[in-house]
């Protein structure tokens, strides 16, 4: 079973919160404390984000939202940019990617 790890977005701030233990802070982990429950109270300002379970290739973590740029020789032949999205209980990614 895979681990379930978040990330939230503050669009207040326009930065990702600091993460400690149990809690999500503003700013660094000095900042104002959230529980993962206070947060989902509030999605009229935060964004939260699941981890896919996968990494790019800097091993980095990849979450949903994120924008995540491929190469297919077999589908398109060329470069793409999608989104990761969750459908159907799965992560997927979203064709085409537009801003």
């Amino acid at each position: 079973m895979k681990i379930k790890k978040f990330r939230v977005w503050d669009t207040k701030n326009k930065q990702f919160l600091s993460q400690s233990s149990e809690y999500y802070h503003i700013g660094d982990i000095t900042g104002i404390p959230y529980t993962l429950n206070e947060i989902l109270n509030k999605l009229d300002r935060f964004v939260v984000q699941q981890w896919t379970g996968e990494y790019d290739k800097n091993r980095k973590p990849i979450y949903e939202g994120d924008i995540v740029s491929s190469y297919s020789a077999e589908f398109i032949n060329e470069n793409f940019e999608a989104e990761i999205v969750f459908i159907d209980a799965g992560f997927c990614e979203l064709l085409p990617c537009t801003d």
